[in-house]
């Protein structure tokens, strides 16, 4: 059985966020910036508010978030 670690998405520092295979620094930081603006981070429709993140990106990456 695989165990799936997930990214605290709202808690997480943009170097750690990056370290993720599916996300790059700039969109990293790119989340950190808007969750600094809007205190969290409640859904994926969220994500697509964020420029450098794709509807493909988002896609991907929603197993790997922990959005709590």
């Amino acid at each position: 059985s695989i165990v799936i670690r997930k990214l605290t998405i709202n808690q997480s520092r943009p170097e750690v966020l990056s370290r993720h295979p599916y996300l790059s620094f700039e969109q990293a930081k790119a989340i950190y910036e808007y969750r600094r603006k809007h205190i969290r981070i409640k859904s994926a429709e969220e994500l697509k508010k964020i420029k450098e993140l794709s509807q493909e990106d988002i896609e991907k990456l929603l197993i790997y978030l922990d959005l709590s």
